[in-house]
């Protein structure tokens, strides 16, 4: 192979090794992108999972515990929950009108 064709297989080594090179850097930060939504996503549901248990311990002040809680085959939504405390105060401004 003559000096010529060595240079030209060389550049187009070069140039495969660039395009090889730009792809890993590519797949790099695509990675650290998907781990910062990840870590994103953890910490919503870190901040969900808080909140909930929030929400259901200031419902135990109105609500019975069970009813809260629920058992093994029903834990209620926290929007069920909701349902539960405004029933009640619909129920305590009915009676009030009664009164």
């Amino acid at each position: 192979m003559d000096r010529g064709n060595q240079i030209a297989k060389l550049r187009t080594e070069n140039e495969e090794l660039k395009k090889l090179i730009d792809r890993q850097v590519w797949l790099l930060d695509e990675k650290r992108v998907a781990k910062n939504v990840l870590l994103t996503y953890k910490q919503n549901l870190l901040d969900w999972a808080d909140e909930d248990t929030e929400i259901r311990n200031l419902c135990k002040r109105v609500l019975e515990r069970h009813v809260v809680d629920g058992d093994s085959h029903y834990v209620p939504s926290v929007v069920d929950l909701v349902d539960k405390l405004v029933k009640i105060i619909e129920g305590n401004r009915r009676q009030s009108k009664v009164i």
